[in-house]
């Protein structure tokens, strides 16, 4: 429906307003979130006296802990998510669960109301498709593990009763602490390890080593491995002086003298014949 397109922040929002639903968001949630409640028949809400803007009544975000083994949580089963999804006509699919297991859930902070009996449970999930935007997501869960209210900062997250990917996610997150005590976070810059100290991988072309342009290099490295004397260094007699030196001489074994492999065996035969 592109007639929305076209229309100003100020306007996206009165049409909003007009359909009692939630007017927060960049333009292009505000345009999805029109159409989806045109093609919705606006959910049934015109004439609902439900606010403009549904907020839950959280308390105080400095009472909220962090969700480790040793906080106390209501039992939360994977019926009780199925059960709330079906309330909406949603199934329990894959992708939530993959939000989880793929930490796309920032944190998860808890808090126990006695006087409600109820818990808060308030996270951040990261967008599927735009890891850079975060997500807020607030869910009440009873003592008994029911799902109370729930809300979401995207654009299909109204409360009291979202039921977004995000809420589920969340939720699931939930399921998996009551049973194991520990839930899957995205990691923190301390939690991995450093690695400034550690050489970067060469990505480029193999140099040869003589392009390789090293101070000092060619006075550390003129060094000459010649073992004969200057006097025998390209001497037209020195190859008879090494013969008669090293390998005709008798005191020597042939078979252990590591030179003898470098010259041509003598024919014997052609000794004998001669």
């Amino acid at each position: 429906m592109e007639k929305y397109c076209f229309l100003s922040l100020v306007d996206l929002r009165n049409e909003l307003k007009k359909r009692h639903a939630k007017v927060s968001g960049r333009k292009k949630e505000l345009i999805e979130r029109l159409e989806a409640y045109e093609r919705n028949f606006n959910f049934g809400k015109c004439d609902n006296p439900v606010p403009p803007e549904y907020v839950m009544k959280l308390p105080d975000a400095m009472v909220y802990k962090d969700l480790n083994s040793d906080r106390k949580f209501a039992k939360v089963e994977i019926d009780d998510l199925i059960l709330y999804l079906g309330l909406f006509e949603k199934k329990l699919d894959q992708t939530p669960i993959n939000l989880y297991k793929e930490k796309y859930l920032c944190y998860m902070i808890l808090f126990k109301s006695d006087e409600e009996n109820c818990y808060y449970l308030k996270s951040g999930c990261r967008a599927e498709m735009k890891k850079s935007v975060v997500y807020t997501v607030d869910v009440c869960i009873s003592f008994d593990g029911q799902i109370l209210e729930a809300q979401c900062e995207c654009g299909a997250g109204m409360g009291p009763n979202a039921h977004c990917k995000h809420v589920a996610a969340v939720i699931y997150g939930a399921h998996v602490f009551s049973s194991k005590g520990s839930v899957l976070v995205e990691n923190t810059c301390t939690e991995k390890l450093q690695s400034f100290h550690k050489v970067k991988k060469y990505t480029d072309s193999p140099a040869k080593a003589k392009d390789i342009n090293i101070p000092g290099a060619d006075e550390s490295t003129n060094i000459s491995y010649e073992p004969r004397k200057s006097k025998f260094i390209n001497s037209s007699s020195y190859e008879a002086f090494f013969r008669n030196s090293c390998i005709n001489f008798a005191a020597i074994s042939f078979s252990c003298m590591p030179i003898n492999q470098l010259f041509k065996p003598c024919n014997i035969i052609l000794s004998v014949s001669a």
